[in-house]
């Protein structure tokens, strides 16, 4: 049996509370009580132009990982007309050091991304000890959410 993933409940609240994920750290702040959670958990979080959350979607996994496809999380991303996708997900070890699962994950990730259309913005690894940016690391590369056509 596949995850289902949880939307945001109160999309309206993003229109009233606008929250702004600029940063890696501004993402792990907003995503800080994932940090405690005993099971794996993998967000998508969408988000417009100008870095404003637009969509949230979360699957649920074990202790040890979680499974999901990149169409459960970019399809409500996309019908929130998301321009970025962060995806953060948590490590109940403690250790927020990516593995090389998480890395083939953000690859395919990022391939699903550049196939419909929109950027894979980071993905960030949080837990008890702390969190870490891909992005950050260099790897994917951070990206631009200007559109083409505002750039002079």
């Amino acid at each position: 049996m596949r995850p289902m993933p949880t939307l945001l409940p109160n999309a309206a609240a993003l229109a009233t509370t606008p929250v702004l994920l600029p940063t890696p750290h501004a993402v792990a702040a907003y995503c800080r009580e994932l940090a405690l959670c005993r099971s794996e958990r993998l967000l998508a979080l969408g988000v417009d132009v100008r870095h404003r959350l637009c969509a949230r979607v979360e699957v649920r996994g074990g202790p040890s990982g979680v499974a999901a496809r990149p169409a459960q999380l970019l399809g409500p991303c996309l019908a929130a007309a998301a321009v970025g996708i962060v995806l953060v997900h948590n490590h109940p070890s403690g250790s927020p050091r990516p593995s090389a699962a998480d890395l083939r994950y953000t690859a395919r990730m990022r391939l699903a991304c550049q196939i419909v259309g929109i950027a894979l913005v980071d993905h960030v690894v949080v837990a008890s000890g702390g969190w870490t940016s891909l992005a950050a690391l260099g790897w994917p590369q951070a990206v631009d959410l200007t559109p083409q056509s505002a750039k002079l």
